[in-house]
């Protein structure tokens, strides 16, 4: 059960990866009408499994297939003593008359995991920030005033399996995909320049993102989840199976205003790898 707290303002957090719900809020409509996407409780976002994972030290990167190397990836990222990376994405609707910014960090280590978010466009700005620790605990904060950095100081926290529940995603996976044999359409190495190797991978737009659309809905207040068009993200490795680069690119649909098309681009973007890292107080 979530239970709320009222502690002292902290710089930790949690990225907003999908601010599209809250696209139009700023022009006074929360109606809906034509398209109407399912609700929470239609689905159950474990139908398609969860995230492969592959510990094998036995092959080398060029022995292994895309799938495979995506799979020991997202293993040795939940094994890595720690991590930090930035993301920066956009939202856009309405053929680009609505764009709305993402930026924000991520936090892993020896002392959980946190995730900071700030998105802004010319009508709306947000702002969460979500914190797991090692005992089955997650705390989610509010941003008071995105601009001016100021967050609230009620704090709510939720038992681990309760937020799953809530938010359908752990942001500690590699992306907010699954990805497994069930959802990947197609995989293949784009190419490799000085030890880099590039992977190109499409998902299939319904198996691979019922927990990102829950999301989506919670982060949107969304009364019905959006329905995907596409998706599909492109990685970029080390020869030690660590991420560098992934960028996700998704098109879908939002109740809104009887059915809003969207497209959005996120880039993470490493630059701790396999390293300890403070993990900002909360």
């Amino acid at each position: 059960m979530k239970k709320k707290y009222a502690i002292p303002v902290t710089v930790l957090g949690f990225v907003l990866v999908v601010v599209t719900g809250m696209v139009l809020r700023f022009f006074g409509f929360s109606f809906s009408f034509g398209f109407k996407g399912q609700s929470r409780d239609e689905i159950d976002i474990t139908t398609y499994g969860t995230n492969a994972e592959i510990r094998d030290d036995t092959k080398s990167i060029e022995e292994c297939s895309a799938d495979e190397v995506i799979y020991i990836c997202n293993t040795k990222l939940k094994d890595m003593l720690g991590y930090h990376a930035t993301i920066t994405g956009s939202v856009s609707a309405l053929g680009g008359m609505y764009t709305q910014t993402v930026s924000g960090e991520e936090y892993f280590g020896t002392g959980g995991a946190v995730y900071i978010t700030k998105s802004t466009s010319a009508f709306v700005s947000v702002g969460k920030k979500i914190y797991i620790d090692n005992n089955g605990k997650v705390f989610i904060r509010e941003a008071e005033n995105v601009k001016k950095d100021t967050w609230k100081e009620d704090l709510t926290e939720y038992n681990y399996d309760d937020y799953i529940v809530d938010y359908g995603v752990d942001f500690r996976e590699l992306t907010n995909y699954v990805i497994n044999e069930q959802t990947i359409k197609s995989a293949s190495l784009v190419g490799v320049k000085n030890s880099v190797y590039t992977y190109s991978i499409e998902l299939d737009e319904e198996k691979a993102t019922l927990g990102y659309r829950v999301n989506m809905a919670k982060m949107g207040d969304l009364s019905s989840l959006p329905e995907f068009n596409s998706c599909r993200f492109e990685i970029s490795l080390n020869e030690n199976f660590e991420p560098l680069e992934i960028t996700c690119y998704d098109n879908y649909r939002v109740e809104k205003l009887g059915g809003i098309t969207c497209s959005s681009v996120l880039t993470i973007t490493f630059d701790i790898i396999n390293e300890a890292v403070e993990i900002p107080n909360i």
